[in-house]
């Protein structure tokens, strides 16, 4: 499923009382408040492309984030094939192009040619508005600014050439370059808001270059290499009690459950936190621990683990071998490894 959260997105749209009366009687308030949640619409629709063309490609969509840029559709995964990159970006800007021919036509065919020309026209006439806005979606998303739409297709078109970690790279420096120049024309034309969206490419931009980086660099290492052992267990009939002094002795924050050889479940420590609150102390582990979790093999490379754990589906993966508990996978963990290759390397 996809949902939708509000975030930063500002958008403001004047109007005048006398040309919307002259427009049918709507009020300004109510004008614009329609025009916003349109706008709103526009945003969504231009993510649902996105997100429509990656779910065609197997890659699983988290939700869509409405921010200042215009929005973000947040993938569990990213496509290995470039090509397939470049496809979900061009996406979004496909639908806003659809959508500003479609109000263009309709303000055209209920108003006639002419009201192309008449001014001023924003905040005022409304298909023309939603026109204008879905136009600027388009021209600012194809600004080669990573991770931007446009600097997706430019980080694809360099991928095939100089692979993903430097294609990445050269993709982060064009869009921080890009984001400097909003910066300066910020401050010149005075529009501060220009200066935020610069920040979250600047920022955004290079918190997917080290996630890219450690990814890849995880790739061939399995995770066996990388694993918390021994590890902490509980059983399901000990208390929470009980879980929550090892909690307070050990390293780790979540507790698979053992019932004799086989793993049966995991207490993570936000349910230990809520049952603990909730239920008391003296309450039994099965209780409050999750049946349904995702588990992988010695052999499994940790740059996939890490994709799952970045999904958010669950803060720790336990590794099994023949139903046998081996260890435990968590991104501190992972970070931890990174640090000490990283370490190595230089």
């Amino acid at each position: 499923g996809i949902s939708s959260t509000l975030g930063g997105q500002a958008f403001f749209i004047p109007s005048d009382p006398e040309q919307t009366e002259n427009q049918g009687g709507i009020g300004a308030g109510f004008y614009s408040v329609l025009a916003i949640c349109l706008v709103f619409v526009c945003v969504v629709l231009h993510e649902l492309g996105h997100s429509l063309m990656a779910m065609n490609f197997g890659v699983k969509i988290r939700d869509i984030v409405l921010l200042p840029i215009g929005g973000v559709a947040r993938m569990e995964s990213l496509p290995e094939d470039p090509w397939k990159e470049i496809l979900i970006a061009v996406a979004g800007p496909a639908v806003s192009v659809l959508l500003a021919v479609l109000f263009f036509a309709l303000a055209t065919i209920t108003q006639g040619a002419s009201v192309f020309f008449q001014s001023p026209l924003i905040g005022q006439n409304l298909l023309f508005t939603l026109f204008a806005i879905n136009t600027f979606l388009v021209i600012f998303n194809l600004i080669p600014a990573y991770p931007m739409d446009g600097g997706r297709i430019l980080r694809g078109l360099l991928v095939w050439k100089a692979g993903w970690i430097r294609g990445t790279r050269i993709a982060v420096v064009i869009g921080q370059g890009c984001a400097l120049l909003f910066i300066l024309v910020a401050f010149m034309i005075q529009h501060y808001m220009l200066a935020i969206i610069a920040l979250f490419i600047f920022l955004g931009g290079r918190a997917e270059e080290q996630a890219m980086v450690l990814r890849r660099n995880l790739q061939d290492i399995p995770a066996r290499a990388a694993m918390l052992t021994p590890v902490q267990v509980v059983g399901p009939w000990d208390s929470l009690g009980e879980a929550a002094c090892r909690y307070c002795h050990s390293a780790q924050n979540d507790f698979p459950v053992v019932e004799g050889d086989s793993v049966i479940g995991v207490l993570y420590q936000p349910d230990l936190m809520k049952a603990l609150r909730q239920l008391g102390p003296s309450t039994e582990v099965r209780r409050a621990m999750k049946n349904s979790f995702n588990w992988a093999g010695p052999d499994v490379p940790l740059g996939a683990l890490y994709q799952m754990l970045l999904s958010g589906g669950q803060s720790s993966i336990p590794i099994m071998e023949q139903g046998k508990l081996l260890g435990l996978i968590t991104l501190d963990q992972i970070n931890r490894f990174n640090l000490i290759g990283s370490s190595s390397r230089n």
